[in-house]
């Protein structure tokens, strides 16, 4: 309550010194406030009505195992293309043309069979299509 307070009382006070001091205020200014002043009663919202949601984000950030950040600069996505790569011979799943290891950035990855109809998430329901393969589907 003291804070939605402090901003009511903060939209007069801002005006009273724009009556007065009209050559200290730009026109920027009133942009800078207005958003402060919106920013702050989205936050106040979160906070007051949706606090499991907020509960939820803070807790999955605070126990979050993987890093933000990948800072050993090795793609994940790049290594698991590889061994696709490996396991379907550096061929295209679907039309076999040879996969060059400095082309797999232009590789595809698919489910084998699709998650919708009851595939796994796991690596041994993926495959990787050549860029035209991809796009006739």
């Amino acid at each position: 309550m003291k804070y939605l307070l402090f901003l009511i009382l903060s939209i007069p006070l801002y005006l009273i010194l724009y009556k007065y001091y009209p050559d200290k205020f730009e026109e920027k200014y009133h942009y800078y406030f207005t958003g402060f002043i919106i920013i702050n009663l989205i936050i106040l919202y979160l906070f007051t009505y949706e606090t499991l949601f907020i509960y939820k984000l803070f807790q999955n950030i605070y126990y979050s195992d993987k890093p933000m950040v990948n800072l050993n600069g090795v793609d994940q996505n790049q290594l698991l293309k590889t061994q696709i790569s490996q396991n379907q011979m550096n061929q295209c799943y679907q039309c076999h043309n040879p996969i060059f290891s400095q082309d797999l950035y232009l590789y595809k990855l698919q489910y084998i069979q699709p998650l919708q109809l009851g595939g796994v998430n796991d690596i041994s329901n993926l495959k990787m299509v050549c860029p035209s393969c991809y796009s006739f589907q």
